[in-house]
């Protein structure tokens, strides 16, 4: 009768991968982690999330979400969603306890937009590309600002307003005064390698530049005024890669990530800042769970979603066959590689992902891409708003060994 050794694993919190067989994988990997954490050779099955505010019986995608903190302390959480009816799109309010509430004599938005709010001197502007930019100032209070360029996306940088996403200058990066952004000069405008067959897609931070973002290329703006803005080309240095959408960006400290596709099988991508104050290319840091990758829908990219809780930056794409979001994939960047620390998580279908502190506590918030919509914080619960979240774990493969 042959004796069978008991396997014991010390090491196993590298995260997932999938490019490899199961019997293939070193030491550290596993062949699939679901709903999990591991962290410190330890496996935790995620915490949940509870709905926050009232359900307003709207089961339309959230649109867009924000949050503001005003001088005088008070705290918003902002979110766009349609009518019953997406006749319009409506701006609503949540103080951190009570009901969603319309702002204070709203404009309707156009219906279906994705919304990107964008604060600054105390005051929170809404941009979907098609309306006048709405400005909220009193946390409850809504207006708009004609002057502002009807962009997609805007970013707060060196005390100016940048817009971009223009439908009529899709590669035109416009700033505003300095310290005014409900100011603008006709010429103040920088066109970023316009008539190149490419769009701008995004804008997102990292140090003192501000990197634009098109399909298949990346720029960075650096600068503290007007005659100081000096574009450099990061794909001359680096490669030829750009990102899918505004959304896809999320900072996370040093690295900016973001979704690209290029080629068959999209991928999660970094941009560096190295201790000399470099911006390097990090390259693809999604590489180890690229069978994922390559299952999720090729043609819903642009709604992918990302988010930073301070640990983990989580990553909502659409799986092949569905429309919207409803996988989450998620890595852990304290003590891991820049390519470990995956998992993956279902039960999360975000549209939009927020971090901030209403109270004392900062939480990652996200709005919900499907039906029965409502907006969601993750707050340690231990179900996803009451429904069972589901476990598992599964090691990579081993040959028992035979004690003889």
């Amino acid at each position: 009768m042959q004796n069978l050794l008991p396997i014991r694993e010390a090491y196993f919190s590298k995260g997932m991968n999938d490019r490899v067989k199961p019997e293939l994988l070193d030491v550290g990997y596993c062949a699939d982690a679901l709903n999990c954490f591991l962290e410190k050779e330890k496996i935790t099955i995620r915490t949940g999330y509870t709905a926050v505010g009232n359900d307003q019986n709207i089961d339309k995608p959230t649109l867009g979400m924000g949050a503001m903190e005003l001088a005088n302390g008070n705290k918003y959480v902002y979110e766009v969603r349609d009518d019953s009816t997406s006749t319009n799109a409506h701006l609503r309010y949540w103080s951190g306890s009570g009901n969603w509430t319309a702002l204070t004599s709203p404009t309707a938005l156009t219906a279906s937009l994705t919304c990107e709010f964008v604060s600054s001197t105390n005051a929170t502007y809404v941009f979907n590309g098609t309306d006048a930019v709405h400005k909220i100032t009193t946390g409850a209070t809504d207006s708009t600002v004609a002057a502002i360029p009807l962009g997609k996306y805007g970013k707060w940088f060196h005390q100016f307003m940048f817009v971009a996403g223009v439908a009529t200058n899709p590669n035109r990066l416009y700033f505003s005064n300095i310290n005014a952004p409900d100011t603008w000069t006709a010429a103040d405008y920088i066109d970023v390698n316009a008539d190149d067959g490419d769009i701008i897609t995004g804008l997102e931070i990292l140090k003192d530049e501000l990197l634009v973002f098109k399909k298949n290329r990346v720029w960075s703006l650096t600068g503290f005024g007007t005659g100081t803005f000096t574009l450099a080309n990061l794909n001359e240095r680096i490669s030829g890669f750009g990102a899918t959408s505004q959304r896809s960006l999320v900072n996370i400290g040093d690295d900016v990530l973001y979704m690209s596709f290029r080629g068959g099988i999209p991928h999660i991508r970094s941009i560096q800042r190295t201790r000399f104050g470099t911006l390097v290319d990090g390259g693809i840091i999604s590489g180890n769970i690229e069978a994922t990758m390559d299952s999720i829908s090729k043609t819903a990219l642009n709604t992918c979603a990302a988010g930073f809780d301070g640990r983990r930056v989580w990553f909502a794409v659409a799986n092949s066959g569905s429309g919207t979001n409803n996988l989450v994939l998620v890595k852990d960047v304290i003590g891991q590689k820049l390519e470990d620390g995956w998992t993956r998580h279902t039960g999360i279908n975000a549209s939009v992902f927020l971090t901030f502190a209403i109270s004392s506590q900062q939480h990652l918030y996200f709005g919900e891409a499907g039906n029965d919509v409502q907006v969601y914080r993750f707050d340690g619960a231990t179900s996803d708003n009451g429904t069972a979240i589901s476990f598992q774990y599964i090691s990579r493969k081993f040959t028992p060994a035979i004690e003889r």
